[in-house]
């Protein structure tokens, strides 16, 4: 309203008259309240300034002041969104000028809200009015956007390439994969791995097969019969490698034993 007044050249026992006559709804009805008991030209002789904390007084009162400062004592940048920082500023300036004057608070205050990334450059180059601090911060977020780009950038394509390397790894991997040797172990409480035959366990040697169990009524063992055990033979015959088990002479097993053969004739 003041800038319309410079620009008309509107006389200061005007200015009132003309204001006014701009309000709508609540602040219409406002002012009609007021002039009602004083008259319509004791209304108008009001001074500009009086009219103005007037309205402060109504529409403006301390209790949402503080809300203003409180927001713009902890106002900051979201993110790298300078330009609603900036725009968000300017209002809590003209809603706030306590806050920001003289000049140097109006540029301490700005800096303050500006993210560590750039904070420090604007600071160190000591701007000296509000417009030359806006425009640096500004330049130097604009350049922090853009190494930020260039680095996802960089990011992303590092990030595909492995996978593709990755793919063709476990590509390779099926085609070279040599098969696994089939293993087969105890099925006993004391092992770490698990069957991975199909033959049914049996309840007597606690292993997996089919058929005849074959355990050993003289050592108790499991894989040979009483007549194959080696327990059989006493334990004062030396048994060379490769002897009998039998007699314990070399050169013949125990199924060609002369002295078995010879007991069986008898």
């Amino acid at each position: 309203m003041e800038s319309v007044f410079r620009i008309s050249g509107c006389a200061d026992g005007d200015k009132v008259k003309y204001a006014t006559c701009t309000l709508l709804n609540s602040a219409l009805t406002w002012w009609n309240a007021y002039v009602q008991p004083i008259g319509i030209d004791a209304a108008y002789a009001l001074p500009w300034e009086g009219l103005k904390e007037m309205m402060r007084n109504e529409y403006c009162p301390r209790s949402e002041v503080q809300k203003q400062e409180i927001e713009f004592w902890h106002h900051t940048v979201k993110g790298t969104d300078i330009m609603s920082y900036t725009t968000r500023f300017n209002e809590l300036v003209t809603l706030c000028p306590g806050m920001v004057t003289p000049e140097y608070k109006k540029i301490e205050r700005y800096i303050w809200g500006l993210p560590p990334s750039i904070q420090g450059n604007v600071t160190s180059s000591k701007p000296t009015t509000i417009q030359e601090t806006i425009r640096l911060s500004h330049d130097l977020m604009d350049q922090v956007i853009r190494h930020t780009a260039k680095n996802a950038d960089q990011r992303t394509n590092d990030n595909k390439r492995k996978w593709e390397d990755n793919q063709r790894r476990s590509v390779g991997q099926l085609l070279f994969k040599k098969p696994n040797s089939v293993r087969i172990f105890n099925a006993g409480p004391s092992t770490n791995q698990s069957y991975a035959g199909n033959q049914p366990l049996c309840n007597k040697c606690g292993r997996h097969h089919q058929g005849f169990c074959k355990v050993c009524g003289k050592c108790q063992k499991t894989g040979h019969l009483t007549k194959d055990c080696r327990d059989v033979i006493p334990s004062t015959k030396v048994i060379q490698p490769g002897g009998c088990y039998n007699c314990g002479d070399k050169g013949h097993f125990k199924q060609n034993c002369p002295k078995l053969m010879n007991v069986n004739i008898g």
